[in-house]
């Protein structure tokens, strides 16, 4: 039984393609689902030789768009009656993901996969293959269309 899922998503649509399995899955075990993305770390905004966002601000901004993001997918699930939480938080996103997923004991980490592979995953890497190696957590991807 999963009482608790982790999803990871990364803003994108093809990131989202995992919550209709989610869905499925959650309200049959009911079961609490945690959304939770990772965003790479700010760096001051420079135009023209000139700093004209710091690093705080940009963290903020980015912390607020994450959040926007986050609580209209966790809407869509309320509104199907499934327990949900968010979390947002900056880093490397395998390391992120597998970090919260163990201090949150999830029992299923689910997540879409952007199918690269060759050269493209060589230079881009498989956040879900950094997980999977990390944590002893079962993982459900999904192959993004």
């Amino acid at each position: 039984m999963y009482n608790r899922i982790l999803v990871a998503l990364d803003g994108t649509q093809l990131s989202e393609s995992v919550l209709s399995h989610v869905e499925d899955l959650a309200s049959r075990e009911n079961s609490e689902v945690i959304l939770f993305t990772v965003m790479p770390e700010p760096k001051p905004v420079v135009v023209e030789g000139r700093m004209v966002m710091t690093a705080d601000q940009e963290w903020e901004r980015e912390k607020l768009d994450a959040e926007q993001y986050l609580t209209k997918l966790e809407w869509r699930l309320r509104s199907k009656g499934i327990r949900v939480t968010t979390a947002a938080t900056f880093g490397d996103p395998a390391k992120e993901i597998a970090d919260y997923a163990r201090r949150r004991d999830v029992d299923l980490i689910a997540m879409a996969t952007h199918g690269r592979s060759g050269l493209d995953r060589l230079i881009h890497g498989s956040v879900s293959s950094a997980v999977m190696r990390m944590v002893p957590t079962p993982l459900l991807l999904m192959k993004a269309a």
